[in-house]
């Protein structure tokens, strides 16, 4: 039987409760700009990324994947998973979000096989002319983008999905 999931504190434990029948996962985040991303995913859904069924002010209940980190390269189809998170990256930064923290790492499998992207904690939003309404972390993908010399939001992105994937 394939429980629920919940990351909390850093740590993934089981949970016992399903949510519309199915096993889901939860994320409890304090992050008003994870929410942010995860309103605007759940009101313009993608098929390669995670879908997200609920919102509350404490945590983000969404769809249940099983991470390719886990998995062996060579199990994987790297032609489609690449396909497939180019697909995502086109969509999310049509509705304004640069995702900018590409790697394996923050793929799963759906219950069909299909890829998905999860994990949006280290994501921006930007506005219709490009600038930052919700900056994100600047981590090292983000800072490597910026010494190799770019600063536009959807450069950083596309350069760091060009190095990760």
């Amino acid at each position: 039987m394939v429980l629920s999931k919940i990351y909390a504190n850093g740590k993934v434990n089981d949970l016992y409760q399903l949510y519309e029948c199915q096993p889901f996962f939860r994320k409890m985040t304090d992050s008003q700009n994870e929410f942010e991303i995860a309103k605007l995913i759940m009101e313009s859904p993608c098929a390669n990324i995670v879908k997200i069924y609920r919102i509350t002010d404490t945590y983000i209940d969404m769809e249940l994947l099983k991470p390719v980190s886990n998995m062996f390269r060579t199990r994987l189809n790297l032609g489609l998973l690449r396909r497939d998170m180019l697909r995502a990256k086109i969509h999310l930064q049509k509705i304004g979000i640069m995702y900018i923290d590409w790697k394996y790492d923050n793929v799963g499998l759906d219950s069909k096989g299909h890829y998905k992207l999860f994990d949006f904690d280290a994501s921006g939003i930007i506005n219709a002319d490009g600038i930052w309404i919700r900056r994100p972390e600047q981590y090292n993908a983000w800072l490597n983008a910026v010494k190799a010399g770019f600063s536009d939001p959807k450069e950083i992105d596309n350069y760091v999905f060009s190095l990760e994937l």
